[in-house]
């Protein structure tokens, strides 16, 4: 077996490396720990304390409110860092997907609005789960396409 490689015997841009990583995943521990803060520890100690008073209350709306807002927040910040942590190939492939999901809503809007004068009702959350799936696929073709030429 080897020995160990402590900071002082790595080169410098090894150090400065194993510090990138160590930094992303103290930012990730962070964001993760802010989710769970926001959204299971707040409404248990609510829970908690109804429990404890004996008079049971339903949560807050700002309750709910304050937990989509760390899943909304903590998916940009988690997305921002993994931006630029990835090469331009990656980029690319993301930026076309945002392009699918974008114009799938651009254009399934007024389809959709078409579709119901001959009776077909869909909802707003449809048209949503249709653009983010058809965005998936679209990157997930690239990223098969990309493995598969070789």
């Amino acid at each position: 077996m080897g020995m160990a490689m402590t900071d002082r015997e790595l080169g410098p841009g090894e150090r400065a490396a194993l510090a990138r990583e160590r930094r992303l995943r103290n930012g990730r521990t962070v964001i993760v720990a802010a989710i769970l803060a926001v959204v299971v520890l707040l409404p248990a100690a609510h829970g908690l304390i109804d429990g404890l008073s004996g008079a049971p209350h339903h949560a807050p709306a700002w309750m709910r409110s304050a937990g989509a807002s760390a899943v909304i927040a903590a998916v940009i910040v988690g997305g921002l860092m993994q931006w630029r942590e990835h090469d331009e190939v990656i980029r690319r492939r993301a930026i076309n997907a945002f392009a699918v999901t974008g114009v799938i809503g651009l254009v399934g809007y007024p389809l959709f609005g078409v579709l119901g004068l001959f009776g077909a009702v869909a909802q707003p959350d449809t048209l949503w789960a249709v653009a983010v799936v058809g965005g998936a696929a679209a990157y997930l073709y690239q990223h098969w396409r990309d493995n598969h030429e070789r």
